[in-house]
């Protein structure tokens, strides 16, 4: 399962709903060991759900990006709403054109709302086993009062 996990109490939440394995995507962008730029770390930590644009016209395909790196590279909601790909520049050709897109146009998930920090990543692993353990034991709690 994947979509809108950023700590261990989603993750055993998902696994409480059957799934056999929980996928992050966006939480793992704000590690410290990370390759994404900092302004991009610090967009997602600034960032909330409402902040999503779920839009296919940056490449063609739909995909969740972040409102800020779309507004400042002049993507408005008036284009995001087309369905077809934005044209970023005829002076360069296609494969330059989208390299120049996706280094400023940033994508997230929903998740951004849960992540307020960059941390490394074994701080990050800590931290979301010890959210998984303590909702599993409150989860335990909900089995002994509905037995």
């Amino acid at each position: 399962m994947s979509g809108c996990l950023s700590t261990g109490k989603d993750v055993a939440s998902a696994m409480q709903m059957g799934a056999d394995m929980a996928y992050m995507g966006t939480r793992f962008i704000n590690v410290e060991e990370s390759m994404a730029d900092e302004e991009y770390q610090k967009m997602i930590v600034e960032s909330s759900a409402e902040d999503i644009i779920y839009t296919a016209a940056v490449s063609g395909v739909h995909a969740s990006f972040l409102r800020p790196s779309l507004e400042a590279m002049g993507v408005t909601e008036d284009k995001w709403k087309q369905s077809k790909k934005i044209d970023f520049g005829s002076e360069l050709d296609a494969a330059k054109a989208e390299a120049k897109a996706w280094k400023t146009i940033w994508s997230a998930g929903q998740g951004v709302s849960a992540i307020k920090e960059t941390l490394p990543v074994a701080s990050l692993v800590r931290q979301l086993k010890e959210e998984f353990i303590a909702a599993i034991k409150e989860q335990q709690k909900l089995l002994n009062i509905y037995k």
